[in-house]
Formats: structure tokens, C-alpha cells, sequence
């Protein structure tokens, strides 16, 4: 990367190592970890994805018709920029976890393209080795992502060597050290012979990240990296991460069903429902002003204890049949959606929350609703914000 698009930066820890000088006497040898080159903030995505989709097929046996599989993510791009962070938000189910391993390349694409600093992702081994360098991931469960018959030293050490970055045992040492400074498992030398069943929860999470940090990443893929966490935890490893985001220029991929989370971490949210992405834009305009039915569903599911009497109002009036929706003495129509995430081997035509959408419309079922944009980078797939006209032919249902 040249001079004039990156600058580095060397992290000291505070402590030092002591070694012994030629003369016989002791003297301090800093600790240092160097990181990658940091890509300053820039109006180009360091990594896009573009109109991404995966299928996997079911291995049951069907004598007539066509192989069946699970549609798991349809038409999704995203892009992602140097010291920002984008949130994916959805329920369970929603392809959050699938978009994020076929990013990190996990996963092979059933069609779309990767492009990284604008080049075409391609395959084989040396291609893909220099791709993982740059982009790493952090999974959601921190245990099993750590081989228990081993310990802080060695997964840390075999991402260095595996790319070339110590020399020698001290070296090694050094910045093994320096690593576990940088994500706050301090003193270091206490952490560093430790194996994971030795950890708590949290720590195990820290010697995760530490080990994502080894490579010098330009993007880090973050899989619900808290959800696993007890909640008096969660706010330390998000303050870590929002840190090294900062300091080395991070492009961060947030995967959550979290709202709060994706509010207090993220400058970008994307919402995704079954496969196919919703509504994205800035943060604050997602939460504040969602647009699209299923975004207004997904916040309002979030607990809040001045509207908990006016959703159970919206509950018992379409329980008795008053409709789809209740008005509440704030003037403000509150909808209630029945039903669950539809079935991904056949998922409905169109958009695949009219099922369920109290707005729906015929047309919902027959295309999928284009893209509209709403202002201020804030967007959405929804026809109650666009025509049918605007819809391409391409995206028309086959009956």
C-alpha cells in the first residue's frame, strides 16, 4: 500500500519486557506490536459484496421434479468502509450469519461477486491466503472457536508465524505479549500459558480478538461477538472493539439481533428478513425512523416500558378481531403482526414479508419492490414507498 493512502502506527504496550544487555546489565526492551497498515477514512469501500446469494442444497432424495434447497441469502450487497462500522440486523433465522462466513469466504458463493479494495475476489490458494489476511472473523461463541488442548501462547503464535511476522522466540514472545496488552488481559504474563477452560467467558472472547489482531486485518467480520457474554461484560468488549476500530482504521461487519448494540456500535444498520435485506442506512435514522413494516416490527420488539401497555392494546384488539392495527391514546398506530419466519426452502414470491406485512398489498406478492432511496442515504424495499412501474420486469413472480 503506498505512502500516500496509509500511514503506520506502532502500539507500546505501558509495561516492558526486561532483558539483559551485552555489558551484563539489565536494561528495558519495549514490547511492540506493529499493526497493518491503517487506510485512512475514504469515500471508497474497502470491501463490497454484490448481489450475493447462497442456496444449499437438501441431500434428501427426490425421484421427481426439481433438487430442492434452502435459499438462505438472495440478492444482498453490501459495502464496507475503512474505520466504520456496519450493523446487520434480523431475527434469527435471517442469513446475518450466512452473509458474514461468505464474506470471510466460508462459504462459497452460489452467485454475486466479492470485491476487495475494488478487485474481484478469486479463488486458490495463494489468492485466498493474502483475502484472510485482510479479513478476519470473530465468532460468536468464544470456546468453541479456541482449541481447548491449547493454550493463549499457541493461538496466538501460529497466526504469526503462519504470515511471516516474528523471527525468532522473542520476538514471538514480545508481541504475544503486546497482543494481549491491546485487548486489556493484563498483566500479560499471567494470560499467556493459560488454556480456555482456564478463561472466563469474556477473557476467552479478548484472546479471540487478540488472535484476529495477529494478522493485521483491514476488515474484521464480528458475528455476535457479546451474545455469548454476560451482560455486565458486553459494554467493556464493545468499548475494546469501538478502540481498535479507531486506532487501526477497522472496516467492521457488526452481526447482531441487538438493537441497542447496533445503535451504541455501528454507524451504518442494515436490516435483513428471510434472505433478502430490508432497509439500511444511517443508524440513527433506522431506529428512529424505520420505514419498511418489518423494520417497525423488529423495533418494536425491543423492550420499552413507556409503550408495554400500548402493545398489548394493538395485541387484544386484533385478538378480538378489530383489525390489524390499534390506534393508541397518542394518536399513533401501533401494528401487530401475526405469524413466523417463512420457510426458506420455499420462501413466498415477491416480498417475502407480505405474508406477514399488515400493509400488504396484491402487488407484494408479484414483484420484489425495488430499492428507494429516502433521503440522507437512508433506503428501503418497500412498494408503500414506491410504484409498480418501478419495479423490473426481472423481479416479476413466475406463477
Amino acid at each position: 500500500m503506498s505512502s500516500n493512502n496509509a500511514e503506520v502506527r506502532r502500539v507500546v504496550p505501558p509495561n516492558e519486557a526486561m532483558t539483559e544487555g551485552s555489558n551484563g546489565t539489565s536494561t528495558h526492551t519495549p514490547q511492540t506490536f506493529e499493526p497493518a497498515e491503517i487506510v485512512k477514512p475514504s469515500g471508497e469501500p474497502i470491501l463490497e459484496a454484490l448481489h450475493l446469494k447462497k442456496d444449499f442444497p437438501l441431500r434428501a432424495i427426490k425421484l421427481f421434479g426439481p433438487a430442492q434447497a434452502v435459499h438462505a441469502v438472495e440478492d444482498t450487497s453490501l459495502a464496507l468502509y475503512p474505520g466504520k462500522a456496519t450493523a446487520l440486523v434480523g431475527e434469527s433465522g435471517s442469513g446475518k450469519t450466512t452473509v458474514a462466513r461468505l464474506l470471510g469466504r466460508l462459504y462459497e458463493l452460489t452467485s454475486g461477486e466479492i470485491r476487495f479494495k475494488g478487485v474481484p475476489v478469486t479463488k486458490g490458494h495463494g489468492a485466498m491466503r493474502i483475502y484472510r489476511r485482510h479479513v478476519q472473523y470473530i465468532f460468536q461463541d468464544p470456546f468453541s472457536s479456541l482449541n481447548p488442548v491449547h493454550g493463549v501462547r499457541y493461538h496466538l503464535a501460529r497466526s504469526l508465524r503462519l504470515y511471516g511476522y516474528v523471527r525468532n522466540a522473542d520476538e514471538e514472545r514480545q508481541q504475544i505479549l503486546a497482543l494481549l496488552e491491546r485487548v486489556n488481559l493484563t498483566p500479560a504474563e499471567h494470560f499467556i500459558d493459560k488454556f480456555p477452560h482456564q478463561l472466563s467467558g469474556g477473557q476467552r472472547q479478548r484472546v479471540a480478538i487478540a488472535r484476529t489482531l495477529a494478522v493485521r486485518p483491514s476488515v474484521i467480520l464480528a458475528d455476535e461477538p457479546v451474545s455469548m457474554l454476560d451482560v455486565s461484560i458486553r459494554l467493556d468488549i464493545l468499548n475494546l472493539l469501538l478502540r481498535l476500530k479507531d486506532e487501526d482504521g477497522l472496516a467492521f461487519l457488526f452481526i447482531t439481533h441487538d438493537i441497542a448494540s447496533a445503535r451504541y456500535f455501528a454507524e451504518e444498520t442494515l436490516v435483513m428478513y428471510a434472505g433478502q435485506l430490508v432497509e439500511g442506512g444511517p443508524t440513527e435514522e433506522v431506529i428512529q425512523q424505520p420505514q419498511h413494516p418489518y423494520s417497525q416490527l423488529l423495533l418494536s420488539a425491543a423492550p420499552d416500558p413507556d409503550t408495554m401497555g400500548h402493545r398489548q392494546a394493538a395485541k387484544m384488539a386484533v385478538d378480538m378481531g378489530n383489525g390489524t392495527e390499534a390506534r393508541v391514546n397518542t394518536g399513533e398506530a401501533i401494528p401487530y403482526v401475526r405469524g413466523e419466519p417463512p420457510s426458506l426452502i420455499n420462501p413466498p414470491g415477491g416480498c417475502r414479508f407480505h405474508p406477514r406485512c399488515p400493509y400488504a398489498m396484491p402487488v407484494c406478492s408479484q414483484y420484489r419492490p425495488p430499492r428507494t432511496d429516502l433521503g440522507n442515504g437512508h433506503w428501503t424495499h418497500c412498494f408503500l414507498y414506491s410504484k409498480r412501474e418501478e419495479a423490473p420486469e426481472k423481479d416479476r413472480v413466475v406463477p
